[in-house]
């Protein structure tokens, strides 16, 4: 299930497509789409979004995340890593928190929807893993929106 909260109220709709980059030695690209708001209420909103856990289509074999790109308007925004390998509990209440991700990084404010710089990172020994975008809406003007997140990852281990 996907999750997106906005002032306290789950709602939301998102899309997710796996591509296989067919250059050699290239990482898989996993993309998801689409969060956004359309009325300002005139009061300041927290707001976060947070999709359902992901294998990369790699069931038997942990993954390192290696680095995102974020395309969206947004404010005060921040990009969290979550990602949990078969010996560990997928701790939701975390993701739903935001508290102890694997990765931080500080997105800062947009005025437009843009694609951000491509991010490198490292998120190793992950079965399962899923990106979180956080902001807070002023409340006025053009509201805040996700649009998609790039993540790109690579199976790791010995395939026997």
């Amino acid at each position: 299930m996907n999750i997106a909260i906005a002032n306290g109220t789950c709602s939301g709709l998102s899309n997710f497509a796996t591509s296989t980059n067919t250059t050699p030695g290239a990482a898989p690209v996993v993309q998801f789409d689409t969060y956004a708001w359309n009325t300002a209420s005139g009061d300041e909103v927290d707001y976060y979004a947070a999709w359902e856990l992901h294998a990369g289509g790699v069931l038997d074999r942990n993954k390192s995340v290696k680095a995102a790109r974020v395309n969206g308007k947004l404010t005060q925004g921040q990009l969290m890593i979550y990602g949990f390998d078969s010996n560990t509990p997928e701790a939701l209440d975390n993701i739903i928190t935001g508290t102890e991700p694997q990765i931080v990084i500080d997105l800062g404010t947009t005025t437009d929807v843009e694609t951000s710089f491509r991010y490198p990172f490292n998120a190793p020994n992950n079965l399962m893993f899923t990106p979180r975008i956080s902001g807070r809406f002023a409340g006025e003007g053009e509201p805040d929106r996700i649009s998609g997140i790039v993540l790109e990852y690579m199976p790791t281990g010995v395939r026997r």
